[in-house]
């Protein structure tokens, strides 16, 4: 009886074993861009939510000193050790080194009876409604060759009146 392995034997697990390799290393690679281009998504989606929680508590606070139809992003400001959020004029680029963004705000036109809402412009049914702001925040980002943005509308009311 022979002790282990012939030429033949080894030659063919070889070609079976780079068959593996050589199938599997493509999958690697595909992966690990796969896993870039997921994370660079849910980083934006929480850009994009620390935008609309910034913007409702800054209006929530100083509802009057933002008109509707400008362009804001969100700064943390702090003044004697305390930080808070504040709105400024234009369009933020490279936040966080990859991410463009801003909030856009728009009046709203509510019928004065039933409260139902209609996209501008306003008329008689539906007048403008000077305790509402229709918000939008955006998140711009490049993907590779490909630009992507996501964006979320949120209808904010002043209850302070």
């Amino acid at each position: 009886m022979k002790k282990g392995f012939t030429i033949l034997e080894t030659v063919v697990a070889l070609s079976m074993l780079m068959i593996v390799v050589v199938s599997v290393l493509p999958m690697i690679g595909w992966l690990s861009v796969r896993s870039r281009r997921l994370q660079a998504d849910s980083q934006a989606a929480l850009v994009l939510l620390e935008t609309m929680e910034a913007t409702y508590s800054v209006l929530a606070s100083a509802w009057i000193s933002f008109a509707p139809g400008n362009t804001f992003f969100p700064i943390v400001i702090a003044s004697s050790g305390v930080s808070e959020w504040s709105l400024t004029p234009g369009v933020e680029v490279d936040y966080q080194t990859k991410y463009t963004r801003w909030v856009e705000m728009r009046n709203v036109c509510r019928k004065t009876g039933t409260g139902e809402l209609k996209e501008l412009p306003c008329d008689g049914e539906y007048p403008e409604d000077p305790d509402s702001r229709k918000v939008k925040a955006v998140v711009k980002w490049r993907d590779g060759d490909r630009e992507k943005i996501i964006d979320a509308e949120l209808l904010i009311v002043n209850m302070a009146r």
